[in-house]
């Protein structure tokens, strides 16, 4: 059992019993890791599903296979998206190690618009910032040429 399954399996199924052919949790667990992989409409979803029923079948159940685009559509509408989204960011949290922050750098990067010299043949002037999350130290590169480092 997944954390997933462990998380999400305390989400009230509201549709009843004798019209479900796959289970919310199936439905959810496909979607998370369709959504995760780049899925950005019902459609894909499913088509994710399709293309990868092997190695979806260790996971969820998937007892009547993939379910239609309609169906994950229908599991989604009536699900209560504040609890959904509790429950989302609960399991989030169970993937964050205690130590990850310590070794996490934000970086952001610019191109100066307008620095690149075509006649000269010089490269535009690039910018990285790039910043530990545990200690505040911002280095600033430009052109890759030059470091300057900022406390």
């Amino acid at each position: 059992m997944t954390s997933l399954h462990q998380t999400f399996g305390k989400l009230h199924d509201p549709r009843m019993d004798r019209k479900k052919q796959h289970t919310s949790l199936d439905i959810i667990i496909l979607s998370i890791l369709a959504v995760l992989c780049g899925a950005k409409s019902y459609d894909s979803i499913e088509l994710f599903g399709k293309t990868n029923l092997a190695f979806l079948k260790q996971i969820p159940e998937l007892k009547n296979g993939i379910p239609s685009h309609d169906t994950i559509n229908r599991v989604f509408s009536i699900l209560n998206p504040r609890t959904f989204e509790r429950l989302f960011m609960e399991w989030a949290n169970t993937l964050k190690d205690s130590q990850v922050s310590e070794h996490v750098i934000a970086i952001d990067g610019k191109t100066v618009r307008g620095s690149k010299d075509s006649f000269h043949h010089t490269s535009p002037i690039h910018l990285v910032h790039a910043r530990s999350v545990e200690k505040p130290v911002v280095h600033l590169e430009k052109s890759k040429k030059e470091v300057v480092h900022y406390q």
